[in-house]
């Protein structure tokens, strides 16, 4: 038997990348693959730089929210998180189920790394809950504005609390209003990325539309039936959008939205190379043990 999950674990990442190409294959045929290519070609390229442009600010907030949820164990600068944050992007591109989340822990320091689970763990559920909190406003029409207005009051809390609440209650606060902060406003910038692609398709629709519509298609996406999501999440799309757009433009945002992970990853290599780098060369190299002259001097003497 466990010999058996053994080799079902060695092929799951070849049939996850197999099924992703099925549904692939399926919905580009559905939806007419030369129209896609079509929808491809008539991309707005200014939504499109925007768009990936927010990579840059998703990774330095999803970064410094880690260094607040490790800061028990560590004091963690923002560079070694950051380059953290894409080492284990791209360790993801080749890990199921976001395991290469787990290489963030080497930020931590050793002896603490067994409750650094814990924290990687509390970082999924705020970001789960950040989802459930966009579906629910969605679903209740808020828009952009709306949105805009509740992480506007949450920093105006957050800075007027700041180490005026007492006792307990004030290191609570201290340690998980950032937390919480920061979960909403990393969602909030995700949602805008994946909207920035719908626009960038010429899918234009209201924020609650999209507050409750992207978040379901992600959910999707987390079903660890393929690689990276691909193929359920653009399935999804294409069913929550169906009254909207078409589908072959839905599979192209679909396939615009696996550049969130594609992109972090690719950058994320040379940071994983510097990495291992660094690891073997305490072990292949010695420097020579220094060399007092005026010692040897005095002792020739």
């Amino acid at each position: 038997m466990t010999r058996w999950l053994q080799k079902l674990r060695a092929w799951k990442r070849p049939l996850q990348a197999t099924v992703a190409l099925v549904l692939l294959a399926a919905l580009y045929w559905a939806a007419d693959w030369r129209e896609v290519v079509s929808v491809i070609a008539s991309l707005n390229p200014l939504y499109l730089l925007v768009a990936w442009a927010l990579f840059v600010p998703q990774t330095a907030v999803s970064a410094w929210r880690w260094s607040r949820l490790v800061r028990p164990a560590a004091d963690v600068p923002l560079r070694d998180a950051v380059r953290a944050t894409l080492a284990a992007a791209a360790y993801n591109l080749l890990l199921p189920s976001k395991l290469g989340d787990v290489s963030k822990l080497s930020v931590v320091p050793s002896s603490r790394r067994k409750s650094g689970l814990l924290w990687l763990a509390l970082e999924k559920g705020f970001d789960v809950a950040a989802l459930l909190v966009l579906v629910i406003l969605g679903l209740l029409g808020s828009g952009w504005l709306l949105l805009s207005a509740i992480l506007l009051g949450l920093l105006a809390i957050g800075l007027l609390a700041t180490g005026r609440l007492p006792g307990q209650l004030g290191r609570g606060w201290d340690r998980w209003s950032p937390v919480v902060l920061s979960s909403a406003v990393l969602w909030s910038l995700h949602m805008m990325q994946i909207d920035l692609f719908c626009k960038a398709a010429g899918v234009f629709v209201t924020g609650d539309f999209t507050l409750w519509r992207i978040p379901m298609a992600i959910f999707a996406g987390l079903v660890p039936f393929t690689l990276w999501g691909l193929g359920t999440r653009d399935a999804a799309l294409v069913g929550l959008f169906s009254a909207t757009a078409p589908a072959a433009t839905m599979v192209t945002v679909g396939l615009l939205t696996a550049t969130r992970y594609l992109i972090p990853g690719a950058v994320g290599i040379p940071f994983v190379i510097s990495r291992s780098a660094e690891r073997r060369v305490p072990a292949t190299t010695a420097e020579p043990p220094s060399i007092d002259h005026g010692a040897l001097t005095s002792i020739n003497g």
